[in-house]
């Protein structure tokens, strides 16, 4: 159970760092070169779908891992 949540909590964490780079909280607290800045917001796109992506995926595996095993102990 700790290993699913831990899972959950990471897989969260990526989109909430995405947020951040696409809030432009990160450029109060640094300052980036002036040709990289703009890509900060799109890598924060990026990170965004990419955690949204695998918290759906992580969740419909672990549905059909609980679906599998329940079918399996019949």
């Amino acid at each position: 159970m700790l290993l699913i949540i831990v899972n959950y909590a990471v897989r969260a964490l990526i989109v909430i760092i995405g947020i951040i780079f696409v809030s432009g909280i990160l450029n109060q607290f640094f300052s980036f070169r002036s040709d990289i800045q703009p890509l900060i917001p799109i890598m924060g796109i990026i990170f965004i779908l990419w955690g949204v992506y695998r918290l759906i995926t992580y969740h419909s595996n672990l549905r059909r891992y609980r679906n599998y095993d329940e079918y399996d102990e019949d």
